[in-house]
């Protein structure tokens, strides 16, 4: 058992290590790349720590299946049980002191609190979304609201719905109108509410400003690819004109929501004047090959090199 905890802490540090690598590379691409650029890669870069920590799970598995094949020679035998070892045959026995447990104990307090707080959030715009349901009038997906503040918003993970006050539809005529549902029909299509959630999960491994400066670059690439959708029908002039209208009239929106005044209005008004070609297709595919690559070329790499990484944790923990 104590073998076994051991071989967790080892586990444990070398995901911090890698961890921290990630988060520096993301930290040194945000200042190098443009806002442009990142937002064309956005679920790559969310992804990137936790493939950083996969991957080292991912070479000692490799290792483990390596050995019995002969493909790498066994070396641990060579090598005192107290040095660490990366692989599933021969547990470490190191003699962790009360610093190591303290600083793995201050690790999971730190975990559990940012998990903590990402479910209050959560749970607070679940709540505001049931509310919404309740005071709304309709069927289905489309929900009119009686106030006089004026909003329009999607909302909701399992069953999104589209929601829209009295006192925007009253300010707003026909075409108008039309060009704001359209607009959030697209948000509905896309499952946006359900998308932006399943990123934010990801975010959970990102340093809190790199999490908070990719989540608004990910609202604001779902509210453009809105914005595309209505400019397909009723032209990127008038869509132009009724996104200026709307959030002159808006007020903020339900936490958790997706709004037509929502993101930076003015960078989506000059994509829509001057039709920007969204190649986002073309680069994704290059970009996640590339990634695919390099996560492989990172495990083969920790499998070669396994010995020296082992000989790293054990100065790390004292060994």
């Amino acid at each position: 058992m104590t073998a076994l905890l051991d071989f967790f802490y080892l586990l444990t540090l070398l995901a911090v290590m890698a961890w921290l690598l990630a988060n520096g590379l993301l930290w040194l691409a945000g200042r190098l790349l443009s806002p442009e650029h990142l937002s064309r890669h956005l679920w790559l870069y969310a992804l990137t720590p936790w493939l950083a920590m996969a991957a080292p799970v991912t070479a000692m598995c490799v290792i483990a299946a390596a050995k019995p094949l002969g493909w790498i020679a066994d070396h641990c035998a060579h090598h005192g049980m107290h040095h660490p070892h990366l692989c599933f045959e021969h547990w470490p026995a190191l003699d962790l002191q009360w610093t190591h447990l303290l600083s793995a104990a201050a690790l999971a307090s730190l975990l559990i609190k940012v998990l903590m707080v990402f479910l209050f959030r959560e749970f607070k715009a679940a709540r505001d979304t049931t509310a919404l349901l309740a005071l709304s009038r309709g069927h289905g997906r489309l929900r009119r609201l009686d106030t006089p503040k004026a909003f329009a918003c999607t909302a909701g993970y399992r069953h999104p719905a589209l929601f829209m006050t009295r006192g925007l539809t009253d300010r707003l005529d026909h075409r108008e109108r039309r060009i704001v549902l359209a607009h959030e029909v697209a948000h509905l299509r896309r499952r946006d509410p359900l998308r932006n959630l399943v990123f934010n999960v990801l975010l959970l491994a990102h340093w809190p400003s790199s999490a908070r400066s990719l989540c608004a670059l990910l609202r604001q690439r779902m509210e453009e690819q809105a914005d595309d959708r209505a400019a397909c029908r009723f032209g990127p002039e008038a869509v132009a004109a009724t996104l200026i209208k709307v959030a002159r009239l808006s007020g903020p929106s339900p936490t958790g929501s997706l709004s037509a005044s929502g993101g930076q209005l003015l960078p989506r008004i000059h994509r829509l004047l001057h039709a920007q070609p969204d190649r986002v297709s073309r680069t994704l595919t290059i970009s996640s090959a590339l990634t695919i690559t390099v996560f492989l070329g990172g495990v083969a790499t920790l499998v070669i090199v396994h010995h020296s990484l082992e000989t790293l944790l054990g100065f790390l923990v004292g060994v």
